[in-house]
């Protein structure tokens, strides 16, 4: 894998960006929560699908199915939340917008223009 053109664009996004390296730090552990959130939730779901197995209407063979569709939605949720947290947290600090100016709101304005 060449990373040289990894590090180059990085670089460049940094001197673009001054908080770019705050933001693909936030971006990193959101994906690591998204990751997390999946496990658990398909251990969480598994095992809650095999204490009540005698009461649900499908086979036993389709458990592990189920689990890893709930705990694909509840992480894809959970990713995307924290994405537009990470988005709007580069924006504050680049100065595009704050809590009071959200991006919503910018971007109707520039629209508008």
């Amino acid at each position: 894998m060449n990373t040289g053109n990894l590090n180059e664009v990085t670089k460049q996004m940094s001197e673009k960006y001054p908080h770019y390296n705050t933001y693909k730090k936030c971006q990193s552990q959101t994906f690591m929560t998204g990751l997390f959130t999946f496990a658990t939730g398909t251990a969480a779901a598994y095992l809650v699908q095999d204490v009540l197995k005698a009461k649900l209407p499908y086979e036993k063979k389709s458990i592990l199915m189920v689990s890893l569709g709930v705990a694909s939605i509840i992480s894809y949720f959970v990713t995307r939340k924290n994405t537009k947290l990470c988005q709007e947290m580069w924006m504050a600090l680049e100065d595009k917008h704050t809590a009071i100016n959200p991006i919503e709101e910018r971007l109707s304005k520039e629209a508008t223009k």
